[in-house]
């Protein structure tokens, strides 16, 4: 006769021990990704900072310094603007501000920055489309997409569709989401633009 104990699941198998190991595993790697989220915190955000001043510096090559504009400055209808700084040329004076903000694109917000000189004319934009989908809405990242925008400013409202009466660009093809959402960040940048003094 055969012992009955020998047929047991291993004690590992047995009830709530799968769950108990599965669950102090899963709070090891939340624990682990935390620590590393916490130790890279600072070189992420001076990367982020270096290459915002990258973007600042290709705006306005005769800046000599970015200044920074405190947000509260502008209206609080003006929600997805993150950053606004005024560009300096060695004498102090003004040459432009650069604006960024962020629009809904397909994969995400958009990161769209934009440069205006005194005047409110476009000098330049550059989107951080890296989580747009490739050969689609990437391609918002080259110049023959980008460079347009430098025959527009900030009192004309941009739109991508044919039949608007708005200034009309041209879109990214089959990436409607993607253009939508830089228009959308480029006109709140126009909007900021223009509530500055």
């Amino acid at each position: 006769m055969e012992n009955n104990a020998d047929k047991r699941p291993p004690l590992i198998d047995r009830g709530a021990m799968p769950v108990i190991i599965l669950t102090l595993v899963t709070m090891f790697c939340v624990a682990a990704l935390a620590l590393v989220s916490n130790l890279t915190s600072e070189a992420r955000a001076q990367q982020e900072a270096e290459a915002a001043l990258s973007i600042q510096r290709e705006l306005f090559p005769a800046a000599s310094e970015f200044k920074e504009i405190s947000l509260e400055k502008i209206s609080p209808d003006f929600a997805n603007i993150t950053q606004i700084v005024e560009a300096v040329d060695s004498s102090g004076s003004r040459l432009g501000f650069v604006i960024t903000a962020t629009g809904m694109g397909y994969g995400g917000p958009i990161p769209t920055t934009v440069g205006y000189d005194t005047e409110g004319k476009i000098v330049g934009t550059r989107f951080d489309v890296s989580a747009e989908t490739a050969g689609y809405g990437q391609n918002a990242a080259k110049p023959e997409f980008y460079e347009q925008f430098t025959a527009f400013n900030a009192d004309q409202k941009l739109s991508a569709d044919k039949n608007s009466a708005d200034t009309v660009i041209d879109g990214l093809t089959g990436s409607t989401r993607s253009t939508n959402g830089i228009l959308s960040a480029l006109n709140e940048a126009a909007g900021a633009f223009l509530s500055l003094d």
